[in-house]
């Protein structure tokens, strides 16, 4: 049996031992104040990273759930949990087991992960196992990390995201990334679904060996003396590759192009940026039988003149987009190119060219 009130419903003085003297009175009653209760709530603009980072840390330990109450929808709290960044996700799943269900069905569902790891090497690797442990449909993985790496992130990658399309892996200035290109290539080679791989700082690599049918993007950043380089991906449609700007760099840069001339037939967009390119280097590329290729980037490369501008220009008349920026080319050069690449050509970069003169910069209006 529900009880009623314990308080008048006139005056709002408790019935107790009351006679109340307002019955014949029109004059409304006295409203009762409510009192005051708090409430649970939570707040995702103000949220602190230091506070979620503690969060974080308390679900590994497996810190005690509260209640929340508030009877929230199952469809709005996922939809409000979709939108909370990983951190926050794990925060909000050990408030109580309704909303650790919730945050569960967000992990499963996720098939995209940015993450900035912190900058202690084994916090960061033991932080990202437990996070791809919970996301078993990954397909794309972003990580900014801020300690030293190695080839055991790989392995918990690979371990724990065997459909895993793109990886994407950013280091910091003060960090080392120790993969070697045998670690590289042995990940890749194992990854039947991997289309797209971007990694920065890879000095440390010595050599690359890569072999995929089903990588279409690769971004390599900061090579160095490669001792032997095969990228053997037919269907690469896209390859960035940035070197050191040392002297003492002994990577073969004609044999690199000439190995993806051979092994990637399909390629469309190829940068490469190394003091090391010279006119064999276009002569190497120039020479494959890359027919749909539509962006070319030969950076730094004081070794191309206006004869390798001529062998470009022949060879891939369906260019798009050149860019020749710190070569030795001349306004002749610009000339071939405004003949014979005037129609298909849209972006022509010529930076710390010294020998292009800016008289003839003219010329590129009619592109």
């Amino acid at each position: 049996k529900k009880r009623g009130s314990y308080n008048c419903g006139r005056c709002g003085v408790p019935k107790k031992g009351h006679v109340c003297d307002t019955a014949t009175t029109t004059s409304p009653a006295t409203p009762r104040p409510v009192p005051a209760r708090p409430q649970r709530a939570l707040t995702f603009d103000d949220a602190d990273s230091a506070e979620l980072e503690a969060a974080a840390a308390l679900m590994e330990v497996g810190g005690q759930m509260v209640d929340a109450g508030g009877g929230w929808p199952a469809g709005c709290l996922l939809e409000v949990m979709k939108r909370l960044p990983p951190l926050g996700l794990i925060a909000a799943s050990g408030v109580c087991v309704g909303w650790r269900d919730v945050a569960s069905r967000v992990w499963k569902a996720t098939e995209e992960l940015r993450l900035r790891l912190p900058p202690t090497a084994t916090a960061s690797l033991g932080f990202l196992g437990s996070l791809l442990k919970k996301c078993p449909s990954l397909l794309r993985i972003s990580l900014t990390i801020q300690s030293d790496v190695d080839a055991t992130m790989l392995a918990c990658i690979a371990f724990s995201c065997p459909n895993l399309e793109s990886l994407e892996i950013l280091i910091s200035e003060s960090s080392v990334n120790r993969i070697t290109g045998d670690e590289l290539g042995r990940f890749v080679g194992d990854r039947r679904c991997l289309s797209s791989l971007k990694m920065e700082c890879c000095s440390s690599m010595g050599s690359i060996i890569i072999s995929s049918a089903s990588l279409s993007t690769l971004w390599l950043s900061d090579l160095h003396s490669f001792s032997k380089t095969i990228i053997n991906c037919p269907n690469l449609r896209e390859v960035s590759l940035n070197f050191v700007r040392q002297e003492d760099d002994g990577t073969d840069i004609t044999s690199l192009v000439d190995n993806l001339g051979r092994y990637c037939p399909r390629l469309q967009n190829i940068h490469i940026a190394s003091p090391k390119i010279s006119h064999s280097t276009v002569l190497a590329l120039s020479g494959a039988n890359l027919k749909g290729l539509r962006m070319l980037s030969l950076v730094l490369g004081s070794g191309i003149t206006d004869a390798s501008v001529a062998a470009i220009a022949y060879s891939f008349t369906k260019l798009e987009l050149l860019d020749l920026s710190g070569s030795s080319i001349s306004d002749s050069g610009l000339g071939i190119i405004c003949n014979v690449l005037s129609r298909t050509l849209t972006r022509l970069l010529v930076a710390l060219c010294p020998n292009v003169t800016s008289s003839n910069f003219l010329l590129l209006y009619f592109l």
